[in-house]
Formats: structure tokens, C-alpha cells, sequence
């Protein structure tokens, strides 16, 4: 009887193996490309913290997710220097949230582009 149960066993084993699964990849949902505030400072790493962080708070009316510049879409942060010998830093990009299921209606952003 043990000997049936095993076999029985392993052909629930394979059938479960050989039926399609329904795969879903993760993606980024991306907001509108905006703008934080113009940071100005003598020391440039500071002015590129001030930047972010205003870009930041603007991320974050979409929501807590959209906060992560490392996945933002088309992220720029320019910095130059000034007359006077200090930095003014702009960040710019699209916030983007990581989803695990596609939302409807969702436009697909293709590398390269300016979208």
C-alpha cells in the first residue's frame, strides 16, 4: 500500500510541474517628470542633499514608494558652479514605485527614450 501511495505521490508531483503557471515580473510605475527647487551652497555635496530632498518632497504626494530616486525614471541631478564660488544643484526625474502587478491603463517606458 505504501508502494501505491508513492507513486500516486509522484504523479501529483509531475502533473503539478508540467501545468502552465501564470508568470508576473515586477515593473515601475512612474509618475509625471517634475522638478525639485534650485539648492545653492558652498560646499556642492550639500547642495546635491538639498536638491534631493526637495525633489523628495515633491516625489512624495504620490506616495511613500515614489520616494527612491535610485528608480526614478530619467533622474538628473546638474549641479554648476557660481560666480561667487559656490554650487547650485537641480534634481530632476520621473518618481517611480516598484508594483508587482500591473496597474490598467499603465504606459510602458521604453529605455532611451525621453518619456
Amino acid at each position: 500500500m505504501s508502494r501505491t501511495l508513492q507513486l500516486v505521490g509522484l504523479a501529483v508531483i509531475g502533473i503539478a510541474c508540467v501545468l502552465p503557471i501564470e508568470a508576473r515580473a515586477a515593473m515601475a510605475l512612474c509618475e509625471r517628470l517634475h522638478a525639485g527647487e534650485i539648492a545653492e551652497d558652498k560646499s556642492e555635496l550639500v547642495a546635491k542633499q538639498r536638491a534631493l530632498e526637495s525633489w523628495l518632497v515633491q516625489a512624495r504626494k504620490y506616495g511613500e514608494q515614489y520616494t527612491r530616486w535610485g528608480i526614478a525614471w530619467n533622474r538628473q541631478l546638474d549641479c554648476a558652479r557660481t560666480d561667487i564660488g559656490s554650487f547650485r544643484c537641480k534634481a530632476v526625474g520621473r518618481p517611480c514605485a516598484v508594483r508587482q502587478v500591473p496597474v490598467d491603463g499603465a504606459i510602458r517606458l521604453k529605455r532611451g527614450t525621453s518619456d
